[in-house]
C-alpha cells in the first residue's frame, strides 16, 4: 500500500511529504504495476467477488446437502423396487411353472403315447422276427412304465402336457436291448410250443 493509499484512509494522520517524497511513491507504484503487484485498489476489488463466492458456498451448501441425500435416498429406493420385482417376478415364474406341471395331458394326447408306445415296441420286436400280439403289448408296456417313472406319475394321463412332446420323443428312441430279446426268446418259445402241439394233432 502507498503513501496516496493511506492518505485515503486516515487523511489526519498522515504527515505531509515533500514533492521529492511524492515523486519517490509515484514511481514506486508504476513500479510495482510493471511487476505485477497489485496496488491497493486492485486488491480490494478482487476481494469483493471472492467474499461473495464465499458466502454463495454457503448458502448453496445445505441446499447440495440436502439434494444429495435425496439422491441417495432415491437411488436405495430404486433399488429396493427393483429387488422386489426380481422376487415376484421369480415367484410368478416358479409358479407359472407349477401350474404347467400340474396340468395333465388329455385324453386324446395320452392315447397317441400309448399307440406311440406299442409302435416302437412293434418295430423294435420286428427286427428280431417276431411278430406276436402279446409280445407288443408286453415291450409296449415296459416302455410306458420306463417313460412314466421318469415324471414320477402312476399314468399317461398324469404325464404334465407341457412334457407331451418331449414324452413322445422318449417314446420314439426308447431302447432296452436286454428286454427286447427277453420278450422275443419268450415269444418264440410260444410259438415252438404252438407248432409243437399242432404237430401232435
Amino acid at each position: 500500500m502507498t503513501r496516496k493509499d493511506l492518505e485515503n484512509v486516515f487523511p489526519e494522520k498522515i504527515i505531509p511529504v515533500t514533492e521529492e517524497e511524492d515523486a519517490v511513491e509515484t514511481v514506486s507504484e508504476e513500479n510495482a504495476k510493471a511487476g505485477g503487484e497489485l496496488t491497493a485498489p486492485e486488491a480490494a476489488s478482487m476481494a469483493v467477488p471472492s467474499a461473495v463466492a464465499a458466502a454463495v458456498t454457503e448458502i448453496m451448501r445445505p441446499i447440495l446437502e440436502s439434494i444429495g441425500t435425496l439422491l441417495k435416498n432415491n437411488t436405495e429406493a430404486m433399488e429396493q423396487i427393483a429387488t422386489s420385482q426380481d422376487v415376484i417376478r421369480n415367484r410368478m415364474e416358479a409358479l407359472e411353472k407349477q401350474v404347467r406341471l400340474q396340468t395333465p395331458v388329455t385324453d386324446r394326447q395320452a392315447k397317441y403315447l400309448a399307440d406311440k408306445a406299442r409302435d416302437r415296441a412293434r418295430s423294435l420286436l420286428d427286427k428280431k422276427g417276431i411278430d406276436e400280439r402279446k409280445a407288443v403289448t408286453k415291450l409296449a408296456g415296459i416302455i410306458k412304465k420306463d417313460v412314466i417313472a421318469r415324471y414320477g406319475v402312476g399314468s399317461l394321463r398324469e404325464i404334465p402336457r407341457c412334457e407331451y412332446n418331449v414324452a413322445m420323443g422318449q417314446m420314439e428312441t426308447w431302447m432296452n436291448g436286454l428286454a427286447v430279446l427277453d420278450i422275443a426268446r419268450e415269444a418264440r418259445k410260444r410259438a415252438e410250443a404252438e407248432k409243437g402241439q399242432g404237430d401232435k394233432a
